[in-house]
């Protein structure tokens, strides 16, 4: 006897919302992902700074940052380490240091997006910072990336298509022409899933409609006894 569908898809749900993930951080700022469209590049954040402004809506505090970076050898050019600072505006060029620490908890992810410079793909870099940064509405703040260490020779933040911030980016002391740098701040720190509410709810529902499906076997192979 064959088990209806409407169970068969109960079960099925209860295996998906099983299933946890990645949490994703709250993003407050988002400059742009990077450019798929030649010429593709990026600027340097191993031995120069590079650095590109972001203004806010509202006042919103950072925890976290996610940016796209490779390097001239590939991924495993990058020994996973690099320095952020965050920067008052001064007429449109970094000011005063506001803030700076080393990136905590560092997640790399492979995009799948080629990279201009060699056969492998640009990487999403996800990272805490050590201490929350809270920028006020209205106000111009730069993010600079810096002392990213590892084997090759550079270590790339990539560009965006087309940011949102008002000025170019900043590289090593002076304006990087046209080019914006692809990241996005966020005022969760990244971590690992925990089920929502909701989430356990369907899940806990789904699991109950599996053991009922069990319980209906055995009732319907007694019968046919």
């Amino acid at each position: 006897m064959q088990t209806p569908k409407f169970l068969g898809a109960a079960f099925s749900l209860a295996m998906l919302f099983g299933i946890a993930g990645t949490a994703r951080a709250n993003i407050i700022y988002d400059n742009g992902g990077p450019n798929t469209v030649p010429p593709q590049t990026g600027l340097p954040i191993k031995s120069y700074t590079t650095a590109d402004d972001f203004t806010l809506s509202s006042t919103g505090t950072i925890k976290s940052v996610n940016f796209f970076l490779q390097t001239d050898t590939g991924i495993a050019g990058w020994s996973g380490t690099v320095d952020y600072t965050f920067f008052s505006d001064v007429s449109g060029v970094p000011g005063s240091q506001l803030a700076t620490g080393a990136a905590q908890n560092i997640v790399e992810t492979d995009t799948g997006l080629k990279w201009c410079c060699n056969p492998e793909h640009v990487y999403l870099v996800d990272f805490n910072l050590q201490n929350s940064f809270t920028a006020n509405a209205g106000t111009t703040y730069w993010l600079q990336l810096s002392d990213a260490q590892g084997t090759s020779p550079n270590v790339y933040w990539v560009t965006t298509a087309g940011g949102a911030g008002t000025s170019a980016a900043f590289w090593e002391g002076g304006k990087s022409g046209s080019y914006q740098m692809a990241f996005s701040l966020s005022d969760s720190p990244v971590s690992l899933a925990t089920p929502e509410p909701a989430g356990v709810a369907v899940s806990g529902m789904g699991f109950a409609v599996v053991a009922l499906v069990a319980r209906w076997r055995k009732k319907s192979e007694r019968r046919q006894e």
